[in-house]
C-alpha cells in the first residue's frame, strides 16, 4: 500500500514496485489521487496480474 504524495511519484513507485511484486499482488493507493492519474495506473497494469486499485484516505498521507 502506498502513502504518498499524488501524481508523478505514485507513478514512479507503482512501475518500480512491479519488479518486487509477483502475480496476484495489489497495488493499492492511499492518497488521493485525480481520477484520469488512477486511470493511467490502471491501464499500465493491465496484463501484469498486479492490479492498481484506489482506496483515498481522506486527507491522503498527511491524515491525521
Amino acid at each position: 500500500m502506498m502513502m504518498i504524495n499524488a501524481g508523478k511519484p505514485v507513478d514512479i513507485v507503482s512501475v518500480k514496485s512491479r519488479r518486487y511484486s509477483e502475480r496476484g499482488d495489489v497495488l493499492i493507493d492511499g492518497g488521493i489521487l485525480f481520477f484520469t492519474d488512477t486511470q493511467r495506473a490502471r491501464q499500465r497494469a493491465e496484463g501484469t496480474g498486479i492490479p492498481f486499485c484506489r482506496m483515498g484516505v481522506s486527507g491522503g498521507e498527511k491524515a491525521r
